[in-house]
């Protein structure tokens, strides 16, 4: 039950709302969302078989067993598969519109294209980074159009435009289904916008044509390029805060938040991309991965975390496990490094079994090194609770002071009579999130000097990696 004439709503005013909702429906709080976290795990399903089926297709026998074990064991593809958020929808919806289109450019029929329409246009409303899927498939029917040669049996041009440009008017039906249409077929021209984007594209000579994309979804877009730009975000990177952000964020989230394995497969892949022989299918596999790092390094800057790169996980899986494959192929020891190498990575998930969003690499020193490079959704994502819950149950502690990560009381994970941290001493056991003692709070906008009368203690227990938990009634001081 929601009231949704209440300020909140109306005012689109998100954490108050949110509060509101759990408030409202606390006695069913997780029965509502288990059924749309299963639908996130059906997709990861989904996408687990289509990543098989794909290397199978393009890379052999041998490769698709290890393109699947390279996604299913991805810590944070295991991490995000049970939560009721975009990220791995859009990764599922964003891997097979991209196949689907390369297939139609090897071999464009009315099925293939129609398919690549649909998931292309379920991508785009999943997640406004999808929209990254236009550029993405112009540039790989242009690559497909003059990288033939005269001698290859290939479609004909135009047949393979038609096809192309069906699809993505298919994408933009779909589109416009899911928002009903709004304000549709309209220009830039007519409306004001906040994002130097949409500003610059309204006085270009496209803000005069009419675009076949629903008014709603494209101001929703702007309003969250501008809240990128107007920087109302506190972003942290190797024990630094900044409302800028870093060209280098992403790039340091790639290298420590990605199983090592992962990154020597992804390493070989590329290298093998320029061999004698090298099908340009194998190589436009590599456009969504340069696409999304050369975007979020120079053109779009929300440092906040490893998620917005969960697409290229399909794609670093499917073309490693090809690169693995054909080393495997050159002998038994080939075949033994291969293995080996394999091992490693499934051990990966032992060291967060259950925490994936707390996965950190060697290079990092594991998930307990984590908070010396990365934070927010890349450490603490407020899913210690039940932890915490545990904790106490071996441990009780009264007065019991909670400021978990996000806005889930912790009453609704059974934990009872938990007071609110201030920001002076307090004799108490105190559990907080490492974001808040790092400095980043979306919610309250409390400062870390806040709880520098907990950083002169050491902490009892680090739960999940990302919640500390302080004795405060003595004095547990570090030496």
């Amino acid at each position: 039950t929601m009231d949704y004439l209440d300020p909140s709503w109306t005012e689109r005013n998100v954490y108050p709302f949110s509060w509101l909702f759990m408030k409202n429906n606390f006695r069913r709080y997780h029965d509502l969302y288990f059924a749309p976290r299963m639908t996130v795990t059906a997709l990861a399903l989904i996408l687990a078989l289509s990543v098989f089926l794909t290397a199978r297709s393009l890379f052999g026998n041998t490769a698709a067993p290890i393109a699947a074990a390279l996604l299913c064991f991805n810590p944070e593809i295991l991490a995000h598969a049970p939560l009721m958020t975009a990220d791995l929808m859009t990764t599922c919806f964003f891997f097979a519109a991209f196949l689907s289109f390369t297939r139609l450019l090897a071999s464009p029929r009315p099925l293939i294209t129609f398919s690549a329409g649909v998931f292309t246009g379920l991508a785009l409303l999943s997640k406004f980074t999808a929209a990254l899927l236009f550029p993405l498939l112009i540039l790989a029917l242009v690559l497909s159009l003059f990288s033939r040669g005269s001698a290859e049996k290939s479609p004909p041009r135009l047949t393979l435009v038609c096809h192309a440009a069906a699809a993505l008017a298919v994408a933009l039906l779909i589109l416009n289904l899911g928002y009903g249409s709004h304000r549709s077929c309209l220009p830039l021209a007519g409306s004001h916008w906040n994002s130097p984007l949409f500003s610059a594209l309204k006085n270009s000579p496209l803000g005069t044509v009419p675009l076949p994309v629903p008014r709603l979804y494209l101001h929703a877009f702007d309003t969250q390029l501008a809240s990128a730009d107007k920087k109302i975000f506190t972003y942290y990177l190797n024990g630094s805060l900044s409302r800028e952000g870093w060209y280098s964020y992403y790039w340091v989230a790639l290298l420590l938040k990605t199983p090592l394995p992962l990154l020597i497969a992804a390493a070989a892949a590329l290298a093998s991309s320029f061999r004698r022989g090298a099908r340009l299918e194998e190589k436009l596999l590599w456009l969504p991965p340069a696409a999304f790092m050369i975007t979020f390094t120079f053109f779009v800057r929300i440092d906040l975390g490893v998620r917005y790169l969960l697409p290229i996980v399909p794609f670093l899986a499917l073309l490693g496990a090809g690169a693995l494959a054909r080393v495997a192929a050159r002998g038994r020891a080939a075949a033994l490094a291969v293995t080996l190498l394999s091992l490693w990575y499934a051990s990966s998930i032992f060291t967060t079994f259950g925490n994936g969003l707390a996965y950190f690499n060697e290079l990092a020193g594991g998930p307990a090194g984590g908070s010396r490079f990365l934070l927010e959704s890349n450490l603490d994502w407020g899913q210690n609770l039940v932890r915490l819950k545990k904790y106490l149950e071996l441990n009780p502690s009264r007065p019991l002071l909670v400021y978990n990560y996000g806005l889930v009381p912790p009453s609704a994970y059974g934990i009872r009579d938990a007071g609110w941290v201030p920001c002076s001493r307090t004799p108490a056991v105190v559990a907080v999130s490492v974001n808040y003692l790092k400095g980043i709070d979306p919610f309250q906008g409390r400062p870390p000097e806040c709880f520098a009368w907990l950083a002169e203690m050491k902490p009892t227990a680090s739960l999940g990696a990302g919640l500390l938990v302080f004795d405060a009634r003595e004095k547990n001081r570090k030496p």
